[in-house]
């Protein structure tokens, strides 16, 4: 998750032989151990100073931070506020998925950028957290004041944002893919963005760029709060592996049993095609659920999306399948203070530099002109990196 001063980047490097791509190499600038500038520092204020410090995915951030902080004093939340909470990292789903639309689909497609339906869905979502009183009670520790939400305005809220999507080309169509057959008529009876960039991978014979052993995360978060409570010095939160392998996490470990995304993944295996798709159709999923978590404040409607666990009192874990994939914030508390914090993003998993994406790119045919790093970077777009990745061919 990108920080307003410490984001870092992504330096993705490729070589060709002039047929394929014979090398591979990813470097991060990615600082490491940001949470040591929360130690010593009350709950309240690290939650309330967290979207300062995190220019992507600040609900999301957030909402870890409450999960471990609330496990680690041993008071967790209560169902309305999960409720609310889900909500609104769904609703930034919503949000940053459209962002890697709007830049990168569109850029494969050597289509002007056009930021309206990026713009809408981020007024959206902060009409959505307006219609939620007390004003910013479901990102609080320690506020057990119940939740109430405007359903009128919630609702014309989530209506928004599904128009911003069908302004891309998402619609209730893409909720009822469920072929291959499907996902290729559907692509070529609209115009929108997403419609014309499956369109052109398919065209391009494209579908399978990238396949590569797929592994994605399942790891519990007990199991990995285990992992990072165990790493004071930060190596497995700066490149996590599990027994030796590495993990990918995002939108299709997320979609893996949607029909049409089981169906994509039998013919094309994990490539791009199938990895577009579960951007896809999570998208045209999510105003929906949003809607239904508003109406009911039932936090089982998004079961697992966020979660708290504690293997120790004083110590809390926080886990959020945000939109870039699984999110770990962990916490040892005491007296009233934060005595130590670690933070492991997705990023790190799906760009470890000796995991899916490098593996996945090693290999793939080398195209002319521009094509290959045009390709390359709606990749990358669709594993969604946090931050920037700079990628160069030679």
């Amino acid at each position: 998750m990108q920080t307003a001063d410490l984001g870092g980047g992504l330096d993705l490097e490729l070589a060709t032989d002039g047929s394929k791509v014979v090398d591979v190499r990813l470097t991060s600038q990615r600082p490491t151990g940001l949470g040591r500038f929360f130690r010593g520092k009350e709950p309240a204020t690290l939650v309330e100073r967290l979207p300062l410090i995190f220019s992507l995915c600040g609900t999301a951030q957030t909402v870890a931070a409450c999960e471990a902080l609330e496990q680690g004093l041993g008071d967790p939340t209560k169902p309305d506020r999960t409720a609310v909470r889900r909500a609104a990292v769904l609703s930034e789903t919503i949000v940053e998925t459209l962002r890697g639309i709007v830049i990168e689909w569109a850029a494969f497609l050597n289509d002007p950028l056009e930021p309206k339906p990026l713009l809408a869905a981020m007024a959206a979502r902060e009409h959505l957290f307006a219609a939620v009183s007390p004003a910013n009670a479901w990102r609080c520790v320690g506020d057990d004041r119940s939740v109430v939400v405007d359903r009128d305005a919630a609702s014309t809220a989530i209506d928004e944002m599904a128009s911003a999507l069908n302004q891309v080309g998402i619609d209730n169509r893409a909720a009822g893919l469920t072929t291959v057959g499907d996902l290729e008529a559907w692509s070529g009876i609209g115009d929108g963005l997403v419609h014309r960039a499956v369109a052109r991978v398919l065209e391009r014979g494209l579908a399978e760029f990238g396949r590569s052993p797929y592994r994605p995360l399942t790891a519990s978060l007990e199991d990995l709060s285990v992992s990072i409570a165990a790493d004071p010095d930060g190596t497995f939160q700066a490149q996590p592996e599990i027994a030796g392998q590495t993990f990918e996490t995002g939108a299709l470990s997320r979609m893996t049993r949607h029909p049409l995304i089981g169906a994509l993944l039998d013919e094309f295996g994990n490539g791009l095609l199938t990895r577009m798709a579960a951007r896809i159709v999570e998208l045209a999923a999510l105003p929906a659920t949003i809607g239904r978590l508003v109406e009911t404040l039932d936090p089982t409607i998004a079961l697992s999306l966020t979660e708290g666990f504690s293997a120790t009192p004083g110590e809390g874990a926080g886990g959020v399948d945000c939109a870039r994939g699984r999110l770990l914030h962990w916490a040892r508390v005491g007296d009233g203070k934060v005595v130590d914090y670690r933070i492991l993003a997705p990023t790190e998993w799906s760009f470890h530099p000796d995991g899916p994406l490098v593996e996945a790119l090693r290999g793939v045919r080398a195209m002319p002109g521009g094509d290959l790093e045009r390709t390359v970077r709606l990749f990358v777009a669709a594993m969604d990196p946090c931050v920037a990745c700079h990628v160069s061919i030679a």
